[in-house]
């Protein structure tokens, strides 16, 4: 018999093919699957015995949450009409709903022991490491003061007019820290994590704060913490983004309204903001204005980024650079609208395979390579970036952390004899 657990998911599961059909064939009815996709990743979070998996879920229902309003009511979700379309949202719908109900069906589908990061990564003390990334952590998080004034004080842009993206790697460094000390030097640890998370709410950076806040929960308290407790906390994080991008957009003006996005008529939100940023992609190509070498190239650019820039790349191999020939582009995209670019649908179902199936293996204890725990440790907290704004940061800073990781073994090795 199916458990109550596999039983509730189950019937999570089953209304979406039906949804779909019912709304390809009436239109009208699209605003069914933002319905029920945020009622999906909300009724997910409480049933899945994963915490991780459960606050990821959450995040995600605010994609599909911020939605409703255009689907049902017929409200813009952004200020730009480019490509601000219904046939071309509805597609967009479909893509995220369809990615995000596979990704989460594979990734808790595990019969296995959950067992949390901190009896996955296997601690090894040393001096030299430890306090060497807990230097270069405090140091990019004073690369972030800026005497423009904080958010509180000053409008975001004018504090932020330089902007080091290598910032984003003080995870890669916390790991590191983390693998290269002992229980005793946990409180340090978080003590300079917490101290990187305060300057990055002065100043509004709100993607790093949310990063690093998922990394000290996945290496601290995933299981010291009830989730019930976990998931009132992730709600009371979403609001306190919302209220922190209220800050950086509009320093005074606090209200229900503007937390909510609300001005004018639209409904102005991160979630829109990238939605629509897929939306544009997925239009680009319907159109043919996104040729089938350009797929290719910036599929291919990805990796070449590893190693290199990405936004120094030729514009074939870089997305949003083709995308600016038409267009402008604040920002990346969700990673359905990136996937269905570089192969169509069947692209976005093996995608969500694939990542799920990497989620599934970190979630429980089957003797992995150390490595591979350093690089999912690193996309759990990176979640953020690679499904809203671009997969490379799925590449890219799990791959850094894991070579950073093989160095310090090295040293490890070379000085563990005098006790360092």
């Amino acid at each position: 018999m199916l458990s109550l657990e596999k039983s509730l998911k189950f019937l999570l599961i089953v209304p979406f093919p039906i949804l779909l059909l019912v709304s390809f064939l009436e239109p009208s009815l699209f605003f069914v699957i933002s319905i029920y996709a945020s009622f999906f990743c909300v009724g997910f979070s409480l049933i899945t015995k994963k915490p991780m998996l459960a606050v990821v879920a959450l995040f995600v229902a605010s994609y599909f949450i911020f939605m409703i309003p255009y689907f049902y009511y017929g409200i813009d979700f952004a200020t730009r009409e480019d490509y601000q379309v219904r046939e071309v949202s509805n597609l967009n719908l479909v893509l995220i709903s369809l990615f995000v109900v596979v990704f989460f069906t594979i990734a808790d589908s595990g019969k296995e022991k959950y067992l949390d990061f901190d009896s996955k990564l296997l601690r090894k003390n040393n001096s030299l490491v430890f306090f060497s990334c807990l230097s270069v952590i405090v140091f990019f998080s004073l690369l972030m003061v800026s005497d423009g004034g904080t958010v509180f004080t000053a409008h975001y842009r004018d504090i932020t007019a330089v902007r080091y993206a290598f910032i984003d790697y003080a995870i890669l460094f916390a790991v590191i820290a983390y693998c290269f000390s002992c229980k005793n030097r946990n409180r340090t640890l978080i003590l300079v994590l917490s101290f990187y998370c305060f300057v990055c709410i002065l100043y509004g950076y709100r993607l790093r704060l949310l990063q690093m806040g998922l990394l000290i929960y996945v290496l601290f308290f995933e299981h010291k913490i009830q989730k019930k407790y976990v998931l009132m906390a992730t709600v009371c994080g979403v609001f306190f983004l919302l209220f922190i991008g209220v800050l950086r957009s509009d320093v005074g003006n606090i209200n229900v309204a503007a937390m909510l996005g609300y001005r004018d008529g639209v409904v102005v939100s991160n979630q829109g903001g990238v939605f629509l940023n897929a939306n544009m992609y997925i239009g680009l190509v319907k159109d043919g204005l996104i040729t089938s070498e350009q797929r290719l190239t910036s599929f291919l650019g990805n990796f070449i980024a590893i190693f290199y820039s990405q936004s120094s790349l030729p514009a074939d191999y870089y997305l949003p650079k083709i995308a600016e020939k038409y267009f402008s582009i604040p920002g990346g995209g969700l990673i359905s609208g990136y996937l269905y670019v570089w192969g169509g649908w069947l692209s976005v179902i093996v995608g969500a395979v694939v990542i799920g199936a990497m989620y599934k293996k970190a979630f429980y204890h089957k003797f992995s390579s150390q490595y591979f725990y350093v690089y999912m440790c690193i996309i759990l907290s990176v979640f953020p970036r690679w499904f809203a704004y671009s997969p490379i940061h799925f590449f890219k800073m799990g791959l850094w952390a894991v070579a950073i990781y093989f160095l310090a073994r090295l040293l490890h090795q070379n000085f563990s004899k005098r006790n360092l």
